[in-house]
């Protein structure tokens, strides 16, 4: 683990040459015809987002203009969510900015002064005393010139051998202990030291001892290893924590600012009708769908017949409600709970009564209301109403019951929903849609939008075919019609036969819209279909703010409503899981997490125990290659860090899985959870595990035989740990990040199918949909962050390293995010709540770790002035928590109302919303809605286009050969008569010739 310095210094040249080859690699190759379309997509895309402007075709010139970028502008090309992971990269670019100057100026000269690591190193075995007989000498001194070759193996800590033989007991009050044959005896004190004063002085062999040496490098000059325990020098470790501390403070208290007012530009901005006023109402009680009969109905007794399901699925959900009442009515809850409330918040309100006209009120309600009018007739109560009587009063504890009644009553539940939202919002709700299981006809939508492919690409090519002054030639496919069902025997019979490719894409394609048509129908009607969950529209933002930040219902196991996401960040699958559930798969997954978190703990300590450069002489074969300088740098420098990223590289994918598995109800819920997962995953098997497991394999054996010693070894080995963290982030920031800047897999994938692509709109599904994975870019570069900020004062040179892994990955990200991602959705900034957090966990860690090690180098006074540094942390985390999470969550009450009077000209209603009102149906109800003719229709009309594009190239040719035709026939009479002239001048001149002759004659 101890780096060296000429290991060190191949890995940042090694590095550096990679990210220099791959940004002059982009450079030309994103200037390529063939390649523009995939390095810069967003040039050639129509969307609603401003285009970026074209780059200089310079190798370099893409780096400058790229930076130019302001946030504006990422934002009207990019979206929020863009502008804020810039925002994260910019951070790390102002903070290691700043921590370079100062540990350059301050704490590099501070420990290069030490003089700690050159006392260990010269510490040997020889030191020891004359008696330690067991040491052997040290090697002789190279000759003059020569480079002493250093060790192929780590100095081992040499312990002492067993000096003492068996004895029987000794007599009583004494004890004795007898040398082995090949111990040498000790000498008395008082003859060795020559002096009379040690005459009642014994001594004998220590077991316990050995010698230490440490493993230290000349890299290690520069870290805090090099200043001895109770140095005066460490005063200067001490300021330096407190100022960047401090710094790290300010500048996180800006960027905390600066994002609410970003998240706020979002909310304003929003589009009427969507996300600004919209929520997402989940666990709507009343509904069977989720609950434990159904999930029983739909595994353990899947495959019993229905009616026999039925019934014993009503029958459970019966006896389960009886239980509950017989409960309720034998323990009094709905009375104690009412003396409680009362007892706390004083008399109930009057007239709170929730039950539906028309409707009988529940069992428990009768109860309740009961109890309550006994108690409005007591004499504690005290209150009456106008006319002298007491008030009614009714306490809803359960909202199942009410749900359940208003259902039975002959209610859909979609009315259920605007009854329950338009009682609570009188005159606010625009409308409901409730989320549907749409299983029964997800085939049928898939093969749909296959086949509605297929038929456009197909289309396409004769447009081409045409184009070029082709003959067409229909293309004819091979299908089964029992493949088809009944739709396919009637029509092809059941053998395989070959048809008209365009013809039997519009059939099917019919056939199918008119089955997702019927199914809609049917799933729309069917109250069974309705998931426990709808998005309710409110006519202004001032009801949706109230609606996503109350509680709707007393029963938290019901009428749960949040700010919903955009229509197309929705997961329609994970709408249909209820509280219950999604708690146990919360706790399930959490679960999983850790266990992978064990299994990995061992593998990168293995990582860190098996891939030292040290150790690899001892496998066969290797030594030789290990004895090679040039290998042995490479091997030190770049491949305990490179297999670690490698063996890290699946997690976020398997993260994604998991929080998505959770019943999270938005791709940007699991993007984000996975940032938090993983960053979490990273600290506990990445830092703090190769931090401990790096620090004690240094000094493995001196650890063995001495477990006390964990302190010394901690002092003297933690610093070195910096080093592969150096090398890490070098690797990950100069080589990692810059190959996965030119996409090689995609590239090749894009290059094999523009070559099988014969249109542009083929091509284009190839190099439009490229989007960024926030789950696995930012947790690595919070984890930089961490790192930087950990071990800035330890090891002083990864300041400038963090500093550079931010620069390369800004002209990264900016480059990508403007010209090559599209937008799979936005949160509107959402993840800065989550890497706040990391940020003040990150300046945390770095506060405890150097309290640990001024506590470690016996600085007394350093640690206590080091104690107030994390106090003052927790505390500003949990003020930033306070004041700035509530606004990046949500807009204000005040904003929304501001905003509703802007719109006051244009109210929200369903005239102006255009076709904006179906938004929040699912995509395959969406098919039949959205498709204004059937896609035969539009095929159709293609063919048209095509035949009367070809008809007018017809008639152009046409006309074009009747005017050559015209031409030739012009050409042709002008020849004729300038033939023909040409013979009567012929004749002419002959006849005038001939005339003399004939007059002489």
């Amino acid at each position: 683990m101890a780096l060296t310095g000429e290991a060190f210094g191949f890995s940042l040249a090694f590095n550096v040459i990679i990210a220099l080859g791959v940004f002059l690699f982009f450079g030309v190759i994103r200037r390529a015809g063939g390649l523009s379309k995939f390095y810069q997509p967003k040039r050639y895309m129509r969307t609603s987002r401003q285009r970026p402007k074209a780059l200089p075709n310079s190798v370099w010139g893409w780096i400058v203009p790229t930076f130019r970028y302001k946030q504006d502008e990422v934002v009207a090309m990019a979206g929020y969510d863009a502008a804020m992971y810039l925002r994260i990269l910019a951070f790390g670019c102002e903070l290691f900015f700043f921590v370079t100057l100062w540990v350059a100026i301050v704490v590099l000269p501070t420990n290069l002064s030490g003089r700690q690591v050159g006392r260990l190193i010269g510490t040997s075995a020889t030191q020891a005393s004359n008696f330690t007989y067991w040491v052997p000498p040290p090697p002789p001194p190279a000759p003059p010139g020569v480079t002493p070759q250093g060790p192929s193996a780590p100095p081992k800590p040499i312990k002492a051998p067993d000096f003492y033989a068996p004895v029987p007991p000794a007599p009583p009050g004494l004890e004795w202990w007898r040398y082995r044959a090949d111990v040498p005896p000790l000498p008395q004190p008082e003859q060795y030291f020559h002096s009379k004063k040690y005459r009642n002085w014994g001594w004998r062999y220590d077991k316990s001892y050995q010698v230490v040496e440490y493993t230290f490098s000349n890299l290690d000059l520069t870290t805090l290893a090099n200043i001895s325990n109770g140095d005066t020098r460490l005063w200067v470790h001490l300021v330096s924590a407190w100022v960047i501390s401090w710094y790290v403070w300010r500048l996180l208290w800006r960027y905390n600012k600066e994002a609410v007012a970003l998240r706020i530009a979002f909310f304003t901005s929003a589009r009427p009708g969507g996300v600004a006023h919209t929520v997402l109402v989940r666990d709507i009680p009343g509904l069977d769908f989720g609950t434990l009969p159904n999930r029983l109905e739909d595994t353990a007794l899947r495959f019993l017949p229905r009616f026999v399901k039925r019934r014993l699925v009503r029958g459970a959900q019966r006896g389960s409600r009886n239980i509950t009442r017989a409960v309720d009515s034998v323990l009094n809850l709905p009375a104690r709970a009412t003396q409680m409330d009362t007892s706390i918040h004083g008399q109930p309100v009057a007239g709170i009564v929730s039950a539906p006209e028309g409707t009988e009120v529940p069992t428990l309600l009768r109860s309740n209301t009961v109890l309550m009018q006994k108690r409005a007739q007591s004499a504690d109560m005290g209150q009456l109403g106008s006319g002298g009587e007491p008030m009614e009063v009714i306490t809803e504890v359960d909202a199942w019951d009410k749900a359940c009644a208003i259902l039975e009553s002959g209610c859909t539940p979609q009315q259920m929903v605007e009854r329950q939202f338009e009682s609570l919002f009188p005159g606010k709700v625009l409308r409901v849609h409730m989320a549907h299981d749409v299983r029964e006809i997800d085939s049928l939508v898939s093969e749909y939008w296959r086949l509605r492919r297929k038929l456009l690409d197909q289309l396409d090519d004769y447009s081409e075919q045409r184009k070029r002054l082709q003959p067409v030639k229909p293309a004819q496919i091979k299908i089964k019609g029992a493949q088809y069902g009944e739709w396919g025997i009637q029509r092809y019979g059941r053998e395989s036969k070959k048809v008209d490719a365009v013809e039997f894409y519009k059939e099917r394609i019919q056939a199918l819209a008119d089955a997702i048509t019927k199914g809609s129908q049917h799933l729309l009607s069917d109250p069974e279909a309705n998931l426990p969950a709808a998005f309710v529209t409110f006519k202004t933002r001032s009801a949706q703010a109230v609606a996503s930040n109350s509680m709707l219902h007393q029963d938290r196991t019901a009428w749960l409503a949040d700010a919903a996401p955009e229509p197309r960040d929705v997961i329609w699958t994970n709408l249909g899981w209820r509280m219950w559930e999604r708690q146990l798969r919360a706790v399930l997954c959490w679960a999983v997490f850790f266990v992978m978190i064990a299994f990995y703990l061992p593998v990168v300590a293995a990582i860190q125990a098996l891939l030292q450069i040290e150790k690899l002489v001892d496998l066969p074969g290797v030594r030789w290659l290990v004895e090679l300088p040039l290998l042995s740098s490479v091997l030190a420098g770049i491949l305990p860090q490179l297999v670690l990223r490698l063996f890290f590289s699946l997690m976020p994918y398997i993260l994604g899985f998991l929080e998505r598995l959770e019943g999270l109800p938005a791709e940007s819920d699991v993007e984000f959870g996975v940032v938090r997962k993983y960053f979490a995953f990273q600290v506990l098997t990445i830092f703090f595990a190769t931090f401990l497991a790096g620090s004690f394999f240094n000094q493995v054996q001196l650890f063995v035989n001495d477990p006390t010693s964990v302190v010394r070894i901690l002092g003297a080995a933690a610093p070195q740990t910096a080093s592969f963290f150096m090398s890490y982030l070098l690797l990950l920031g100069l080589t990692t990040k810059p190959v996965l800047f030119l996409r090689i897999p995609q590239l090749v994938m894009y290059w094999l199918g523009a070559l099988c692509s014969s249109t542009e709109r083929a091509k284009a599904r190839l190099w439009k949909h490229q989007y960024i994975d926030y789950g696995y870019e930012i947790p690595d570069n919070i984890m930089a962050l961490l790192l930087g900020l950990t071990f800035c004062i330890i090891s002083p040179l990864i300041a400038p390293i963090a500093l550079l892994y931010f620069v390369v990955n800004s002209v990264i990200g900016k480059y990508t995010l403007i010209y090559v991602y599209a937008e799979r959705f936005q949160s509107g900034g959402k993840v800065w709540q989550e890497v706040s957090g990391q940020i003040y966990f990150s300046a945390l860690t770095f506060q405890i770790i150097m309290l640990g090690l001024f506590l470690i180098k016996g600085g007394t006074i350093q640690t206590i002035l080091t104690l107030p540094l994390p106090i003052l942390t927790i505390s500003l985390w949990r003020s930033s928590d306070v004041l700035f999470r509530p606004p990046q969550q949500r807009l204000s009450l005040e904003a929304a109302a501001d905003l509703d009077r802007r719109d006051e000209a244009t109210p929200l209603n369903e005239s102006n919303e255009g076709q904006d009102t179906d938004k929040y149906l699912e995509p395959a109800l969406r098919v039949s809605r959205l498709e204004t003719r059937s896609l035969a229709a539009e095929a159709e009309d293609v063919e048209a286009q095509s035949r009367a594009e070809e008809g007018r190239r017809d008639a152009r040719d046409s006309e074009e050969s009747l005017e050559v035709q015209t031409e030739d026939e012009e050409a042709f009479l002008e020849k004729q008569e300038l033939f023909y002239a040409t013979r009567r001048g012929k004749r002419d001149s002959g006849a005038s010739s001939t005339q003399p002759l004939l007059g002489k004659g």
